[in-house]
Parts: C-alpha cells; structure tokens; sequence
C-alpha cells in the first residue's frame, strides 16, 4: 500500500518511492514483471514511473493465478462503492536512457525532452540535472551507482564512437544505459569537456541518414562550430528526442521510434500554432 500524507503531496515523494521499488526489484532479478492495483485517476503517477495499464480483457491472461483472484475480489469490493480500479504492470524496458539534462535546458518551453518520458514499452528514463562543476560530484555519484549497483554498462551518445547501437545491448547478459547530453550544443560540450567521467566511457554515435526535422532554435552558426562534417551533412545533428527516435530504430524498435518522431512533429506544430 502506498499513501503519501496531504501534506507533503505534489512534491515527487510517491513517484521517487515507486522508481525505488522498481530498481531494487531488477537489481534481484532483470526480468521481473512488478503488479499493483489503483485507481485511474492516478494513472499519470504511474506511467511516469514506467507502469503501463492492462487492459482489463487481458487481465485474465496475463496476471499470475493468485493475482487474478486479488484483482477479482478487489474490484468487486470497490465497485459496491461505485468506484474502479485498473491493474498496472511494470516491465524493465529494452532501452534506458539517463538524461543529462543543463540546467538551464529544463526552465525553455523548446525542449523536446519531455517527448521521451511515457513510453514504458520501449524507453526507461531517469534524469540529473548539472549547472556547473559544483554538480560534478553529484553526477559522478549516479554514474558510479548506475555502473556498481545495478551492473549496467555507461555508454555516452556522442561523437566519435560506434556507429552500431545493437553491439551494446546484444549480450543478453550485459544491461546497458545510454546517457544523453540534453542542451544547446554549446552547453552540451561543456558538460562533456567539465564532466572527466563522460571522456572515460565508450561512445555511441547516432547517424541520421535523414536531416533533422528540428526547427524550434536557431542555428546562428552552431552547427559549423560544433561539427567538422560538411555543410551539406552537418544538418544530420539531432535534437534530444530525434537521437532518442534513432536510437530505438538503431535497436530495431521501430514502432517506438515513430511514436517518438510522431510525438515531436505533433509537438512542433502545437508550439508553432501557439
């Protein structure tokens, strides 16, 4: 049962509690499927934890034996209340992605981060927030815990690195977690060149063989800057969620990769229209 008092709602504390219940149950074991019993006005909490909802035709199918009784008898019990429950499921995803995010990054209405959270069936997200070298320390201390604790490989998505994603994660054996700049460029480069723990770990680079379809910012010569690719290449660079799409197509998830695309589209015109 997880109650959090009125008094401290509204502060991240039932969603930190369900982010620990899910880590130390793959820390145990990898595979395991994690169940519980709510009400749907609190679905939000949920899927921003990972949880997805079962629908209730497959409830039958899909919960354990002794579940399934539970969830009967529960939902006959609130129902005399004329109330519902749902079933939600946790699964550990087939990408984790850490977000490195600017800190400046998360106060622009821009950003395209947010696009890459509800999407449990194919991306795990977990976020830190750095503003300078003082926050070095502090990301070091996730990293080393993400690597120590629950045994995953650190990969960096940056330039000069592998072009193949699937060589990271085809060892069944081996979890592995992507961390993702999240910024401007420019700001992006200083928490690569600040963070010494970042230059250490291997390197992913994502190819695009389409150009970005990101138009929100400027370009005001960064990408000459930031790049030594041609003029009629570097328009290949990506924004967060277009890298994050193109990771999950690198992977072979491509039904997640154009829900991902189609959420960013969906995102440029309503900002645009705004």
């Amino acid at each position: 049962l997880l109650c959090v008092s009125k008094k401290y709602r509204r502060q991240g504390i039932a969603l930190d509690i369900l982010k620990i219940v899910t880590n130390e149950a793959t820390a145990q074991n990898e595979n395991e499927t994690i169940y519980c019993f709510a009400e749907p006005s609190i679905l939000p909490l949920y899927a921003k934890a990972g949880f997805s909802v079962i629908h209730e035709a497959k409830g039958k199918g899909v919960l354990p034996k002794s579940l399934r009784q539970k969830y009967a008898s529960l939902s006959k019990k609130v129902a005399k209340q004329g109330k519902h429950i749902c079933c939600f499921e946790w699964k550990k995803s087939p990408i984790s992605i850490l977000l490195l995010q600017h800190e400046k990054e998360t106060r622009r209405k821009t950003g395209t981060a947010p696009l890459l959270y509800d999407l449990p069936q194919y991306l795990h997200i977990t976020n830190c927030t750095w503003s300078g070298r003082a926050d070095n320390a502090k990301v070091e201390s996730i990293l080393q815990h993400e690597r120590k604790y629950n045994q995953n490989q650190l990969v960096v998505l940056w330039t000069g690195g592998s072009h193949n994603a699937s060589s990271f994660i085809s060892d069944d054996k081996t979890r592995c977690t992507f961390i993702l700049l999240d910024g401007t460029w420019q700001e992006a480069q200083s928490m690569f060149r600040k963070l010494h723990i970042l230059r250490e770990l291997p390197r992913l680079s994502i190819k695009s063989r389409l150009p970005s379809n990101y138009s929100l910012r400027g370009n005001y010569g960064w990408r000459d800057r930031f790049t030594s690719l041609p003029m009629t290449e570097n328009n290949t660079l990506l924004c967060t969620a277009e890298a994050a799409a193109e990771l999950l197509q690198h992977t072979g998830l491509f039904v997640g990769a154009r829900m991902l695309k189609q959420r960013l589209k969906n995102f440029t015109e309503t900002y645009r229209a705004q």
